[in-house]
């Protein structure tokens, strides 16, 4: 068809030099100015967070962890984070029954 296209390493490029700074520079705008709306309310944020790794029958590296204010049902924060560095963490973290107090 002789259709001229950018090779795979200008499409890299182009996607690391301006469209990533792009996406991250308009996600961290939006994320202060709605830290700054929900702070200007004065009322106490009640936030909740919750993370998934992998689909049931499918084995994932990565996974998403989401924080959102359960007021205004708006996401606050999105992390990527290596499925066995979370699993590490939930290890260290949580407590087994025999731990917590028995007050």
């Amino acid at each position: 068809m002789r259709i001229s296209t950018i090779t795979p390493y200008t499409f890299h490029n182009h996607q690391s030099r301006y469209l990533q700074p792009a996406v991250i520079n308009t996600w961290r705008k939006y994320q202060l100015e709605l830290i700054e709306e929900l702070l200007a309310k004065g009322e106490p944020l009640i936030l909740g967070g919750d993370g998934r790794a992998d689909s049931p029958g499918h084995c994932a590296k990565y996974g998403t962890y989401t924080m959102m204010d359960l007021g205004s049902g708006k996401v606050l924060d999105l992390q990527i984070v290596q499925v066995n560095i979370l699993n590490l963490y939930f290890k260290i973290n949580i407590k087994s029954p025999s731990n917590f107090d028995k007050n």
